[in-house]
């Protein structure tokens, strides 16, 4: 059952996934009656598990298998979010009253309060989907790419503060911008204003086949805003996958995937400059940015499998059921 249309299309992906696909749209933010709505549902199908994805589908479920004989998984820790607002406050509270709760890391875990009772199952890869990507452009040119939506959660002034500097110390610099959003425009123009050169700037939206253009990053960033939070990226991961080595913020779950200085190269929130500076460190030492990138291939490949990672949900919810 799904809240909303999406607009990254991954509502109509679950479509094609799923063999009872439905809506249930809220009439308003907070519609106590889509409970009723969810009972209903679950008493006539007969469901057993309720699980959800989301703070605002816990909601909603967790309020549903009171009044149902459904078990509730909240797997709704998909981020380590600080934050404080009112969503996230009913977000902690509904985690605290659900017996079954699991994280795709332990830094969402420690934020929320919930380390004790909760479970750790790191998000898998489907390692086919890269098992041809290579690099296919010839140029000399070296590389630096970001996979990152454009909106707010995504610091890209970071990002491209740190172009501004490195646009003066590598000759052949080129930028590769993965990623589609509402601030896409605002984020543009923010580099026209700083005085980044717009011929190295390449923009390709939002694509399905990053497994095809990860592979001709020579590095591979991720900005995040430390009042924010950031969970467990696929992004990190799909570089991690094409043996490009990830540069990324050093928040919430960032040291679960990334060993420093093995796996990849961490650098303070919001400091264009330390970015600038890791970056030259592997535009500078070849022969350290191929090993990294070995280094990070191996990591994902062991700790990241998506068989792993459904058998453990599988078991996970078979035990809940059986519970």
């Amino acid at each position: 059952i799904v809240m909303e249309k999406r607009l990254d299309g991954y509502d109509l992906l679950a479509k094609e996934l799923s063999f009872n696909f439905k809506y249930r749209f809220r009439r308003f933010r907070w519609d106590l009656f889509l409970i009723y709505d969810f009972i209903t549902y679950c008493i006539n199908n007969k469901i057993d598990i309720i699980m959800v994805w989301d703070g605002m589908s816990a909601f909603y479920g967790f309020f549903t298998s009171l009044f149902t004989k459904a078990k509730f998984i909240n797997y709704s820790i998909q981020e380590a979010d600080p934050r404080l607002s009112y969503r996230h406050i009913i977000q902690r509270m509904i985690l605290k009253l659900s017996r079954n709760v699991i994280a795709n890391q332990y830094a969402g875990l420690k934020i929320y309060g919930v380390e004790k009772k909760g479970k750790v199952i790191y998000n898998g890869l489907d390692f086919s989907r890269f098992k041809n990507s290579k690099k296919t452009r010839n140029d000399d040119k070296f590389v630096i790419g970001i996979v990152a939506n454009l909106t707010e959660y995504k610091d890209y002034y970071t990002f491209l503060g740190a172009i501004k500097i490195l646009q003066e110390k590598i000759n052949n610099l080129e930028v590769h911008i993965i990623g589609w959003g509402r601030l896409a425009e605002d984020y543009k123009n923010y580099a026209i204003k700083i005085g980044v050169r717009q011929d190295i700037l390449k923009y390709f939206g939002r694509v399905s086949n990053v497994e095809d253009l990860i592979p001709n990053f020579d590095v591979g960033v991720l900005c995040s805003y430390k009042e924010k939070g950031e969970g467990l990226s696929n992004s990190v991961l799909e570089y991690m996958a094409c043996g490009v080595p990830p540069i990324i913020t050093d928040i919430g779950a960032a040291r679960e995937i990334i060993e420093p200085n093995v796996t990849g190269l961490l650098f303070e929130a919001g400091n264009p400059k330390e970015l600038a500076d890791k970056i030259l460190e592997l535009f500078n030492n070849t022969e350290l940015r191929y090993k990294i990138g070995n280094n990070a291939k191996l990591s994902v490949f062991k700790k990241f499998d998506y068989d792993r990672y459904l058998k453990e949900i599988e078991d996970y919810i078979i035990r809940v059921h059986e519970s």
